[in-house]
């Protein structure tokens, strides 16, 4: 399992959102996403550090982050949309 670094960006995310379902899809998603966060995830070309791009459960919302492997930690950096 990996640690979140940043996690105030998924509280802030969290915060963000009216629909409770929604919050509660993303919770269930991120305790399987700790587990194995390649699982679904893209690595974005032309960055030389480990940045994924995935897809969540939450329709059209994506995180950016970056996996330091050798610390067993996902950096939150971005959510976003599918637009």
């Amino acid at each position: 399992m990996y640690q979140i670094g940043q996690e105030a960006k998924l509280f802030e995310w969290l915060a963000r959102q009216h629909d409770p379902d929604d919050r509660q899809v993303m919770l269930d998603w991120f305790a399987e996403f700790v587990v194995d966060p390649l699982r679904s995830a893209h690595r974005i070309p032309g960055q030389r550090a480990p940045i994924y791009l995935v897809v969540t459960a939450v329709p059209r919302v994506t995180l950016t982050f970056l996996l330091a492997e050798q610390f067993k930690t996902i950096q939150l950096i971005e959510f976003g949309t599918l637009d």
